[in-house]
Protein backbone atom coordinates (compact mmCIF):
# COMPACT_ATOMS: atom_id res chain seq x y z
CA UNK A 1 0.00 0.00 0.00
CA UNK A 2 2.86 2.39 0.75
CA UNK A 3 4.07 2.30 -2.85
CA UNK A 4 0.61 2.70 -4.36
CA UNK A 5 -0.05 5.93 -2.49
CA UNK A 6 3.42 7.41 -3.01
CA UNK A 7 4.26 7.30 0.69
CA UNK A 8 8.00 7.82 0.28
CA UNK A 9 7.59 10.78 -2.05
CA UNK A 10 5.17 12.39 0.41
CA UNK A 11 7.37 11.55 3.40
CA UNK A 12 10.35 13.17 1.69
CA UNK A 13 8.28 16.30 1.02
CA UNK A 14 7.17 16.40 4.67
CA UNK A 15 10.74 15.97 5.91
CA UNK A 16 12.03 18.70 3.60
CA UNK A 17 9.25 21.07 4.73
CA UNK A 18 9.89 20.41 8.43
CA UNK A 19 13.64 20.88 7.95
CA UNK A 20 13.15 24.15 6.04
CA UNK A 21 10.87 25.42 8.81
CA UNK A 22 13.40 24.48 11.47
CA UNK A 23 11.07 22.05 13.21
CA UNK A 24 12.38 19.26 15.40
CA UNK A 25 12.42 16.10 13.29
CA UNK A 26 12.41 12.80 15.13
CA UNK A 27 12.82 9.34 13.65
CA UNK A 28 11.75 6.15 15.40
CA UNK A 29 13.13 2.67 15.02
CA UNK A 30 11.19 -0.28 16.38
CA UNK A 31 13.97 -2.42 17.76
CA UNK A 32 14.95 -4.87 20.48
CA UNK A 33 18.13 -6.01 22.14
CA UNK A 34 19.65 -9.12 20.63
CA UNK A 35 18.64 -11.17 23.69
CA UNK A 36 15.11 -9.67 23.66
CA UNK A 37 15.44 -8.80 27.35
CA UNK A 38 13.57 -5.54 26.67
CA UNK A 39 10.29 -7.17 25.60
CA UNK A 40 7.46 -8.27 27.87
CA UNK A 41 7.67 -12.03 28.37
CA UNK A 42 3.91 -12.51 28.73
CA UNK A 43 2.90 -10.91 25.41
CA UNK A 44 1.93 -13.16 22.51
CA UNK A 45 2.93 -10.47 19.99
CA UNK A 46 6.39 -10.04 21.43
CA UNK A 47 6.82 -13.78 21.80
CA UNK A 48 6.23 -14.15 18.03
CA UNK A 49 8.70 -11.35 17.26
CA UNK A 50 11.29 -12.93 19.54
CA UNK A 51 10.84 -16.36 17.93
CA UNK A 52 11.29 -14.76 14.50
CA UNK A 53 14.31 -12.76 15.65
CA UNK A 54 12.59 -9.68 14.25
CA UNK A 55 13.60 -6.05 14.75
CA UNK A 56 16.91 -6.73 16.46
CA UNK A 57 19.04 -3.59 16.81
CA UNK A 58 21.21 -3.24 13.70
CA UNK A 59 19.23 -5.76 11.64
CA UNK A 60 17.50 -4.97 8.36
CA UNK A 61 14.06 -4.73 10.03
CA UNK A 62 15.30 -2.16 12.53
CA UNK A 63 16.76 0.32 10.05
CA UNK A 64 15.46 3.52 8.50
CA UNK A 65 15.23 3.26 4.74
CA UNK A 66 17.65 5.32 2.71
CA UNK A 67 15.20 7.79 1.16
CA UNK A 68 14.12 9.15 4.55
CA UNK A 69 17.41 8.89 6.42
CA UNK A 70 17.84 11.30 9.31
CA UNK A 71 20.21 14.21 9.06
CA UNK A 72 23.01 14.30 11.60
CA UNK A 73 21.14 16.91 13.67
CA UNK A 74 17.95 14.81 13.89
CA UNK A 75 17.25 12.53 16.80
CA UNK A 76 16.70 8.80 16.24
CA UNK A 77 14.77 7.12 19.04
CA UNK A 78 14.83 3.35 19.44
CA UNK A 79 11.45 2.24 20.73
CA UNK A 80 10.85 -1.19 22.22
CA UNK A 81 7.05 -0.94 22.12
CA UNK A 82 4.39 -0.29 19.52
CA UNK A 83 3.81 3.32 20.55
CA UNK A 84 6.67 5.80 20.68
CA UNK A 85 6.22 6.95 24.27
CA UNK A 86 6.47 3.72 26.29
CA UNK A 87 10.05 2.77 27.09
CA UNK A 88 11.55 5.95 25.58
CA UNK A 89 12.42 9.46 26.71
CA UNK A 90 10.16 11.01 24.05
CA UNK A 91 7.83 12.84 26.46
CA UNK A 92 10.78 14.30 28.38
CA UNK A 93 12.46 15.37 25.12
CA UNK A 94 9.31 17.11 23.83
CA UNK A 95 8.45 18.87 27.10
CA UNK A 96 12.03 20.07 27.62
CA UNK A 97 11.79 21.86 24.28
CA UNK A 98 8.27 23.21 24.76
CA UNK A 99 6.91 21.13 21.88
CA UNK A 100 3.13 20.80 22.17
CA UNK A 101 2.09 19.77 18.66
CA UNK A 102 3.19 16.58 16.93
CA UNK A 103 2.99 15.96 13.20
CA UNK A 104 2.59 12.23 12.60
CA UNK A 105 3.57 10.08 9.66
CA UNK A 106 5.02 6.63 9.14
CA UNK A 107 4.10 2.97 9.29
CA UNK A 108 1.56 1.67 10.25
CA UNK A 109 -1.48 3.93 10.27
CA UNK A 110 -3.75 1.79 12.42
CA UNK A 111 -1.14 0.16 14.60
CA UNK A 112 2.12 1.97 15.39
CA UNK A 113 1.14 5.54 14.55
CA UNK A 114 -2.31 5.17 16.11
CA UNK A 115 -0.78 3.76 19.30
CA UNK A 116 1.60 6.72 19.46
CA UNK A 117 -1.27 9.12 18.78
CA UNK A 118 -3.40 7.67 21.58
CA UNK A 119 -0.48 7.92 24.01
CA UNK A 120 0.21 11.51 22.90
CA UNK A 121 -3.40 12.55 23.43
CA UNK A 122 -3.33 11.06 26.93
CA UNK A 123 -0.23 13.17 27.62
CA UNK A 124 -1.87 16.37 26.36
CA UNK A 125 -0.25 16.88 22.97
CA UNK A 126 -1.99 18.37 19.94
CA UNK A 127 -1.77 16.13 16.88
CA UNK A 128 -1.66 16.57 13.13
CA UNK A 129 -1.98 13.32 11.20
CA UNK A 130 -0.60 13.49 7.66
CA UNK A 131 -2.72 10.87 5.94
CA UNK A 132 -0.64 10.49 2.78
CA UNK A 133 2.52 10.09 4.89
CA UNK A 134 1.11 6.95 6.51
CA UNK A 135 0.33 3.48 5.27
CA UNK A 136 -0.96 0.24 6.71
CA UNK A 137 -1.23 -3.44 5.87
CA UNK A 138 -4.19 -2.71 3.58
CA UNK A 139 -6.04 0.26 2.10
CA UNK A 140 -9.12 -0.67 4.18
CA UNK A 141 -7.22 -0.56 7.49
CA UNK A 142 -5.59 2.76 6.58
CA UNK A 143 -8.84 4.34 5.43
CA UNK A 144 -10.78 3.19 8.49
CA UNK A 145 -8.22 4.73 10.84
CA UNK A 146 -7.98 7.96 8.84
CA UNK A 147 -11.76 8.39 8.55
CA UNK A 148 -12.96 7.01 11.89
CA UNK A 149 -10.17 7.22 14.49
CA UNK A 150 -7.82 10.09 13.65
CA UNK A 151 -10.50 12.80 13.31
CA UNK A 152 -11.41 12.20 16.94
CA UNK A 153 -7.87 12.74 18.20
CA UNK A 154 -6.10 14.88 15.60
CA UNK A 155 -6.34 17.25 12.69
CA UNK A 156 -6.08 15.13 9.54
CA UNK A 157 -4.29 16.75 6.59
CA UNK A 158 -2.50 15.81 3.41
CA UNK A 159 1.15 16.78 2.96
CA UNK A 160 0.21 19.37 0.33
CA UNK A 161 -1.88 21.17 2.99
CA UNK A 162 1.13 21.43 5.29
CA UNK A 163 3.42 22.68 2.54
CA UNK A 164 1.21 25.77 2.20
CA UNK A 165 1.28 26.62 5.93
CA UNK A 166 3.57 29.21 7.43
CA UNK A 167 5.03 27.96 10.69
Amino acid sequence: MAEEQGLLKHAQALLNWAREKGLAVLHFVYSFRKDFSDVPANSSLYRVLKEAGAFVVGSWGAQIIESVQPMESERVIAKPRIGAFVGTSLDEFLRSRGIETLILGGLTTNWVIESTARQAIDLGYHLVAVEDCMASFSRELHDFAIRQIYPQISTVVRVEDLLRLPV
